[in-house]
């Protein structure tokens, strides 16, 4: 089955992941409207009219999943205000570029830092540029692989495991430090530690996993402890390296080779003092910290910034706006709320602001009336593009679309509409299949994460409730699956056998039309930004979020004589499309 759907499984899981960046249209503000400028409207929102600066400081982000921010903020549209890296970029004005991907490793981001340009993406441009580098690191060293039998040994204080996968981190600091420092020698680094995300009902811990502990005398209450020992054994590496390479100039002045951002010890002190809040910090799936845990690491890096004098000094006032528009915006009609932003504009601290915000709106299902879009350029006649090439991971997919319908169409309105239908031949298989048997997506082990960000990507929504997703993706996020029949009852079925086993198997007639294809739709603006070398790039930034930052999806347009085209890629599902327009000519 893998061999013959492999186009029906997988992009419709990319597309999903992709899709989750628009913004509802519902109510929305038209894309050429530009932005609600009065500060004294509740409908204001200060991230997408930032304060004039004298000069911008560029802030780059790199690393994992962390600081990518896709899993934990809630709703994704609001991504830019909820991720640690938004919240410290919009609250001092800066510049700024996330260019984290979940699941790297240090290896990875070894390698990434080798990066020629790339069109929009601009990876040696931006890290030869930035004023600030900021790195989220080394978790997925320890944790991507096998770390069952690494919290087994740590159960015996057996550090083997350990110790052999700090030598190769070490080894690609030293090659990522090198190759920064080549390219710009005056960044500040900034570096931030791990923190301990293991409760009692640590995720990461098996069923099978928790017996053999116990075995070892390792119970439930002892799991933050026995994670411990793994957390202070990766943070010791970037310790280690400062001690190692800290030099001392003429002056007797310490010079060190990055900053430290100690995340660890402040989620450790609200473990101690406030266990139920610490709790909420996390997703389900135990590792990636959900918006008020990202607040907290925006709050340790702040702090930084502030004591090497690179924080704006509006900045306190500045994030109390946004959390204001934030709660003008998402939950305009919940009691309290006007009590609640009083409240929160009398903070003195961040840590106030945080707290009073996310108390304020606990129990509450975010919703949008009016959705701000900033102002921007779009293309003067409608372009629509033939998709002529789609990977994932490696593997060609074009051939499993219905090539001459797939397209890529940006409107002078400001629309974006993605439109990528299957070929013919592979939905009658699907419906045959669909028909006699079903197609059981376990098949798929990337889909066993899926449910523990269903409650995030689909506020309100229960992680069981997979009718409910689907239905949330397309008035949240405005992605869907042409040619499905969600009011069907074989869906209906899918869903209800869902709910009680956790299976999703499809199966049933009815299910799917003759044509299905994959819809993404939303809104886009043209930008140019500049290379390193001076060459000048087209970007088409699709569904702009609220913040002042660059969107997640990105199209890098250009065009000759015979031809115009753009290509998008997702380095964290490896993705690449591209579309063209042949120019009519003699």
């Amino acid at each position: 089955m893998k061999r013959i759907l492999p186009f029906v499984i997988l992009c419709v899981l990319t597309l999903l992941l992709a899709g989750l960046f628009a913004c509802s249209d519902r109510d929305a503000v038209p894309a050429n409207s530009g932005t609600i400028t009065d500060p004294t409207s509740e409908e204001y929102d200060p991230t997408l009219d930032p304060e004039p600066h004298e000069e911008k400081k560029l802030i780059l982000y790199l690393g994992d999943s962390i600081g990518e921010g896709l899993a934990g903020p809630s709703p994704l549209s609001e991504r830019e205000n909820y991720a640690f890296y938004g919240v410290v970029g919009n609250i001092n004005g800066y510049e700024f570029y996330d260019r984290a991907v979940t699941g790297y490793t240090s290896s990875d981001l070894a390698a990434f830092v080798m990066r020629e340009d790339d069109g929009v993406n601009r990876v040696k441009t931006l890290l030869s540029t930035a004023d600030i580098i900021h790195i989220s690191i080394l978790g997925n060293d320890f944790l991507n692989s096998n770390h069952r039998e690494m919290f087994l040994r740590l159960a015996e204080d057996n550090y083997d495991l350990i110790a052999a996968r700090q030598i190769v981190a070490k080894e690609n600091l030293e090659k990522i430090f090198a190759r920064i420092r080549e390219l710009n020698p005056n960044a500040v680094i900034i570096i931030q530690t791990l923190y301990n995300p293991a409760g009692e009902d640590c995720p990461l811990i098996s069923a099978r996993t928790a017996a053999q502990l116990s075995q070892r005398g390792v119970e439930p209450q002892d799991y933050h402890e026995l994670m411990d020992k793994m957390i202070v054994s990766i943070n010791r590496i970037l310790t280690d390296y400062l001690e190692e390479h800290t030099e001392v100039d003429a002056s007797g002045k310490e010079i060190a080779p990055f900053e430290l951002v100690d995340v660890y010890s402040a989620f450790e002190e609200v473990y101690r003092s406030d266990y139920t809040r610490w709790r909420s910090y996390f997703c389900d799936d135990g590792i990636h910290t959900r918006s008020e845990g990202h607040a907290l690491i925006a709050e340790c890096l702040q702090t930084k910034l502030t004591a090497l004098g690179l924080a704006e000094n509006s900045a306190l006032t500045r994030y109390k706006e946004i959390r204001c528009a934030q709660l003008d915006r998402l939950y305009a009609s919940i009691e309290g709320k006007d009590a609640a932003r009083s409240s929160i504009s009398s903070a003195t601290s961040f840590r106030a602001v945080t707290e009073r915000y996310f108390d304020s709106i606990k129990g509450y299902v975010p919703h949008y009336d009016t959705q701000p879009t900033r102002k921007g350029e779009h293309f003067k006649e409608t372009k629509v593009f033939t998709l002529t090439y789609l990977t994932l991971g490696g593997t060609e997919l074009i051939k499993y679309v219905d090539a001459k319908n797939a397209t890529i169409t940006f409107s002078p309105d400001g629309s974006y509409a993605l439109y990528i239908p299957v070929s013919e031949l592979l939905v009658a298989i699907a419906t045959t299949l669909l028909e006699n048997g079903g197609i059981d997506l376990a098949d798929y082990a990337y889909l066993d994460y899926a449910p523990m960000y269903f409650t995030d990507i689909a506020p309100g929504v229960e992680k069981d409730d997979l009718l409910g997703v689907i239905r949330a993706l397309k008035e949240w996020y405005l992605l869907e699956i042409d040619g499905l029949d969600i009011e069907s009852e074989a869906l209906k079925e899918i869903c209800d056998h869902y709910r009680e086993s956790g299976e999703i198997i499809l199966k049933g007639e009815g299910l799917i039309a003759k044509t299905v294809a994959l819809k993404s739709t939303g809104t886009y603006v043209l930008e140019k930004v500049s290379g390193l070398d001076g060459k000048e790039y087209t970007a088409i930034y699709v569904n702009n979020q609220v913040g002042s930052g660059e969107p997640f999806i990105r199209y890098t347009y250009s065009e000759d004589t015979y031809f115009e085209d753009v290509r998008m890629t997702i380095d964290v599902i490896d993705l690449e499309v591209e579309g063209t327009i042949e120019k009519e000519w003699e």
